[in-house]
């Protein structure tokens, strides 16, 4: 299953696609003590993140441990969570 996590700042994660899902891949790890499939941006394109201050992750996770990650995520050391100006994550099934 995709999540995706909005509100990302981009000044705490790598802006190199490869670079972060090593570092998404880590994260999850530590904090939620399970793998992800794979972490990318949502809009993939460089310039599309240019001088913002927030981006959108897909990361994907074992439908079985969806649990672990919504309705809120820790992401390097805070919590991410639902709703008004922080981050909100979505998620949907992926045929």
């Amino acid at each position: 299953m995709d999540v995706i996590i909005h509100g990302v700042l981009l000044a705490g994660i790598p802006n190199n696609p490869k670079d972060l899902e090593e570092s998404f891949r880590k994260t999850f790890c530590v904090t939620h003590r399970l793998e992800i499939a794979r972490a990318k941006f949502l809009k993939p394109n460089e310039d599309n993140r240019k001088d913002k201050k927030t981006t959108s992750i897909i990361v994907r996770i074992p439908e079985t441990e969806i649990d672990k990650v919504t309705p809120s995520v820790l992401l390097y050391g805070q919590i991410q969570k639902i709703g008004g100006n922080v981050a909100s994550i979505s998620h949907y099934a992926v045929s």
